[in-house]
């Protein structure tokens, strides 16, 4: 396997498709949406811990691509990317019988990804 092959599988293919499980998580009409979390009301935590994971990879595959960018700048794209990403999701969301696109969702789509980014280096640098 070459360096690049193993790049991917290691760094990318984990973000890809854990963007691929927030999209389908947000393609489940509200009337299919487990009770638990309705009930709970947990809908905004679920929110931040996707985004939370989304973050924590985002950064890990920017730091360790091919694309030399420093950390500063890794940090800046993955929080770029994430928001972006999650204002696509809220859109996408619109969309979906019974669900809406919600300024909410958004802002703990975004805090849960600047956690997450935080986290991994806290992580980081721990284990250094």
């Amino acid at each position: 396997m070459t360096k690049e092959e193993n790049r991917f599988l290691r760094y990318w293919l984990p973000l890809y498709s854990w963007m691929g499980v927030i999209f389908f998580l947000s393609s489940i009409p509200q009337a299919f949406m487990p009770e638990f979390i309705a009930e709970f009301k947990i809908d905004k935590l679920t929110h931040f811990l996707e985004y939370l994971i989304l973050g924590a990879l985002l950064v890990r595959a920017f730091l360790h691509s091919d694309l030399e960018i420093e950390l500063g700048g890794s940090v800046l794209i993955a929080v770029g990317v994430a928001l972006v990403f999650a204002a696509l999701d809220e859109g996408y969301q619109y969309f979906v019988p019974g669900r809406t696109a919600d300024l909410a969702d958004w802002l703990c789509d975004s805090l849960g990804s600047a956690s997450g980014i935080v986290l991994y280096f806290i992580g980081t640098l721990s284990s250094e």
